[in-house]
């Protein structure tokens, strides 16, 4: 197994008023990370929302 190393970030998730993963906020904050020097993004990390996505929610966010 490769050794990860670097900056990588536990990612929020944005959602829109519906209660829906906002893929457009989500996207602009993919980027914004990137472009500021992050080596790695850990999607659906840390802060406890992946319990209350569906898988479907959870296969858009990685992709």
């Amino acid at each position: 197994m490769k050794k990860m190393n670097g900056v990588v970030v536990p990612m929020t998730t944005p959602f829109g008023e519906d209660g829906k993963v906002d893929v457009a906020a989500l996207e602009k904050q993919t980027e914004f990370l990137i472009e500021n020097g992050v080596h790695g993004l850990y999607p659906c990390g840390t802060t406890g929302e992946m319990f209350l996505m569906s898988n479907e929610e959870r296969v858009l966010i990685v992709k």
